[in-house]
């Protein structure tokens, strides 16, 4: 008989602790754990004229599909049994190469792979322990496009591996980089709008229109008029039209706001300085060549700080200030138009002068909210009203009272979270954010000093909720007369990264109206007062950092 045959048959016959017939075939099925995982190898060793052949599986620690295996026994010069088996991975088929050297004394021994595992290879063992880890795949036998980011193991995108680069930058930026996303960084697109010797720009107030471009109304304080700057793309480099809103309405113009009402034509609230009243022109064609404009005398004198929002009922909403009263006033116009049917409330039943510096917006309850400055408290005030034209139910709350006056040039917006959030400035000290707790906003409510005291930054606040679903404030600084964009870390800006976003070296930033792009960038409406012009800054990345 054999002696290689004779040997191998004690030998597996003493590991399987039974006597089996020198010349059996099969010599035996045995089963061993490759420590420290839970994976268990069984195979079925026969005699093939001498050459000890291997078949049957890696049990994958009991997964559905078992891995095949196959492989070849031998007996080492040292007295060792030497496996090589070759696994076939299910079901992902990667190869997988094995070996083992096992003591005959008792069938244990120690193993390694063609992955790098290694361990204690133990004979019927079944511990537990976590599965293998898989062998990798050599990169030229990867199909192109077979691997994605759902292979991958957690964190490892943006870290190791980088995801698929995305996004253009628009004309004038460059590419400054990519984020671990695979979105594209760009720089800042900057571009002042001025024409002739006017001074314009004052009172910006900047919207998206219906085709996704920007669309800015502001003031020209030495034609006295109110202009309309539709950009030509959207980051205002190339093709602006600027023009005159209504050229027969003279000194008017200022505290300038614009919505696009339910038909896509725009609508702008401003103050009218002749008639000391709230002037609204509706513009009866995209690039409004023909307007309606209507004078709402709600008082004597009334119709500075004026904002405007699209209701629920698809009419526009405005609030202002009523200097005659001293108050908070809100018009709910009758028609797209505004031309008819108008009606004006007092919605806020406070003795003090309130009503300066507002802004507005539609909760999500569907009912309008005016944020506010009261100037007898030196405090930031706000209007949830009862109804689409704040007739009845109002609830009028102070949310924010320090011991220095705060609610000066107030922004409103609602959060993904369904909750207003309120940027406006603390007088000489910097920018405040208030995070509504209710929808009313009549408890609950947690502001945060988010630049430093010593920075003196927070004037003229515009805030918008940015494409990550977070806060994002355009403000600007006296210290440096200079354009600044805080990027709020959570929803109620508890933490925010301040900077810089544009390098004009004369005196801008003044006035901001931020707005966000059908690309989910930032762009900026903001007046140059070292040049009298309007400027225009387009963020390069979503939180402009």
């Amino acid at each position: 008989m054999n002696v290689r045959m004779f040997v191998w048959g004690a030998v597996f016959g003493l590991m399987m602790g039974a006597v089996e017939p020198l010349s059996a075939q099969p010599l035996g099925t045995f089963r061993w754990q490759l420590q420290p995982y839970c994976n268990v190898l069984t195979v079925r060793v026969d005699d093939a004229g001498g050459v000890f052949r291997l078949d049957g599986f890696d049990d994958q620690c009991g997964a559905p599909e078992r891995a095949p295996a196959v492989g070849v026994a031998t007996l080492n010069p040292d007295g060792s049994i030497g496996l090589g088996v070759h696994i076939v991975v299910a079901p992902e088929g990667r190869a997988l190469s094995l070996d083992a050297r096992v003591n005959p004394g008792d069938g244990q021994g120690t193993w390694r792979d063609s992955a790098g595992n290694a361990g204690r290879f133990a004979l019927g063992a079944a511990t537990g322990g976590a599965p293998r880890p898989l062998p990798t795949v050599p990169a030229s036998t990867i199909a192109s496009g077979a691997i994605t980011a759902a292979h991958l193991a957690p964190g490892l995108v943006g870290t190791v591996a980088q995801a698929r680069v995305r996004g253009l930058c628009t004309n004038t930026q460059a590419m400054r980089g990519v984020n671990p996303d695979g979105s594209v960084a760009c720089t800042n697109a900057m571009t002042s709008v001025k024409e002739g010797a006017s001074q314009m720009g004052l009172y910006p107030a900047l919207a998206i229109g219906p085709d996704g471009l920007p669309v800015i109304s502001h003031f020209d304080a030495t034609q006295k008029l109110l202009m309309l700057t539709h950009c030509g793309d959207s980051a205002c480099v190339s093709g602006n039209r600027t023009a005159p809103v209504d050229s027969l309405v003279v000194n008017a113009g200022q505290y300038s706001s614009l919505a696009f009402g339910a038909d896509g034509l725009a609508i702008v609230a401003y103050y009218d300085a002749g008639t000391t009243s709230l002037a609204l022109t509706h513009c009866a064609d995209r690039i409004c060549r023909s307007t309606t404009t209507t004078r709402v005398a709600a008082s004597k004198a009334s119709g500075e700080y004026t904002a405007i929002a699209i209701g629920a009922d698809g009419l526009p909403v405005v609030s202002y200030y009523d200097r005659t009263r001293r108050t908070l006033a809100v018009t709910h116009c009758g028609t797209a138009a505004c031309d008819a049917g108008n009606v004006t409330r007092w919605p806020d039943p406070s003795s003090n002068d309130v009503g300066l510096h507002t802004a507005i917006v539609i909760g999500a309850d569907r009912l309008p909210m005016v944020s506010y400055y009261d100037a007898t408290a030196g405090a930031l005030r706000v209007t949830h009203c009862g109804d689409l034209s704040c007739g009845a139910g109002n609830v009028s709350t102070t949310v924010d009272d320090p011991a220095e006056a705060a609610g000066l040039h107030s922004a409103i917006a609602i959060g993904r979270d369904g909750l207003p959030v309120i940027a406006h400035m603390q007088e000489k000290v910097g920018l405040r954010v208030t995070h509504c707790g209710s929808a009313t906003c009549a408890a609950g409510a947690v502001t945060t000093l988010v630049t430093a005291p010593g920075d003196v930054q927070g004037y003229y606040p515009s805030i918008a909720i940015a494409a990550d679903g977070l806060p994002v404030v355009s403000h600007a600084s006296p210290g440096t007369d200079s354009l600044h964009v805080s990027a709020c870390a959570d929803a109620a800006c508890t933490a925010a990264r301040t900077t810089r976003v544009d390098t004009l070296d004369v005196p801008h930033g003044y006035d901001s109206s931020l707005g966000i792009g059908v690309d989910g960038l930032p762009v900026v409406a903001h007046y140059v007062k070292g040049a009298g012009a309007l400027r225009i800054t387009k963020c390069g990345t979503a939180n402009c950092q």
